[in-house]
């Protein structure tokens, strides 16, 4: 890594990712600030790797299985990050990030 990623988000899914990207962008008032996405749709654990390794991102938002996935690879570093948020936004059935079955052990390995 060249620059680690100074802000993780991490979230229950693909599209809340995207809507926190929007939200960021639109908050900070900054159209062409650039947040890495690491999640499934869209692009390949290859392409993000390359992103990350890139190193020209500050913000990255994702899911914990693909975020756990880049970790295992070393392309990605929580370590240099000085800010972590998880997301704990509800789903329909009511559920978060830590009771989702298929996040739930990716949480917990992050």
């Amino acid at each position: 890594l060249s620059q680690p990623l100074r802000v993780i988000v991490i979230t229950l899914s693909a599209n809340r990712a995207t809507e926190i990207i929007r939200g960021v962008k639109t908050k900070l008032k900054v159209a062409k600030l650039k947040v890495a996405k690491l999640f499934s749709r869209h692009m390949k654990v290859a392409q993000q790797e390359a992103v990350l390794r890139e190193g020209s991102y500050r913000i990255g938002v994702g899911t914990p299985q693909r975020l756990q996935r880049l970790c295992d690879g070393g392309a990605l570093d929580f370590g240099g990050a000085e800010l972590i948020c998880i997301d704990m936004l509800r789903d329909k059935k009511k559920l978060n990030i830590f009771t989702v079955k298929d996040t739930e052990q990716a949480m917990l390995k992050l």
